[in-house]
């Protein structure tokens, strides 16, 4: 197979499983990563599905994107959000969320480990980053800043606006918005030596 396909292929994957990882998280009804919820926010406060509240804020992220840092941009910041959002709106039609509370939390959990695998995966490919990595990769790479702790901040930000939108942050949550940038990155590096 060859490089080029290889790094499609990924980008593919990766796009897959972060929109299935989203889906998990907010199905599990214990708190969905900070940018997952304010999807979640925007489609209750807008009537949008998930998927069309990715799309529509990505659009937007795209645009402060390619003012701020273009090199960011190829073929995957554009199919990146088409494709999870399409995972989220399948996924979700068919997620079920468990009685049980420790159910419930482990499926938010895992739903949000899944999400950063999926980005470090579809980012090892190398054909552009969605929207909204691709701002918290670019203010990192240009402020040379600690990619983990710029995720965190950024995700912080977004939490707090996703709960002006009367979402319902909770426990796994706080993991999203700590351990989310540890866990694209170790992926990224990790999957990137498979692509290579």
């Amino acid at each position: 197979m060859s490089i080029l396909n290889k790094k499609f292929l990924f980008l593919l994957l990766g796009s897959l499983i972060m929109g299935f990882g989203i889906a998990l998280s907010i199905t599990g009804k214990q708190g969905a990563d900070p940018f997952g919820l304010f999807w979640e926010g925007l489609s209750k406060t807008f009537s949008f599905s998930i998927g069309q509240a990715n799309v529509y804020s990505n659009f937007i992220l795209l645009i402060i994107v390619f003012l701020i840092d273009r090199k960011q941009i190829h073929i995957g910041t554009i199919l990146n959000p088409v494709i999870s959002a399409v995972s989220v709106d399948f996924a979700m039609q068919r997620l079920i969320t468990p009685n049980n509370f420790t159910l419930q939390l482990l499926m938010s959990t895992l739903g949000i480990a899944i999400l950063g695998i999926g980005v470090g995966i579809y980012t090892a490919g190398s054909l552009g980053k969605g929207p909204y990595d691709g701002l918290v990769f670019s203010i990192s790479e240009k402020g040379s800043f600690n990619f983990s702790i710029v995720r965190n901040a950024a995700d912080a930000i977004v939490l707090v606006m996703a709960f002006i939108m009367n979402t319902n942050p909770g426990f796994a949550t706080l993991i999203g918005v700590f351990l989310l940038g540890k866990i694209i990155y170790i992926s990224k590096n990790y999957f990137r030596k498979w692509v290579e």
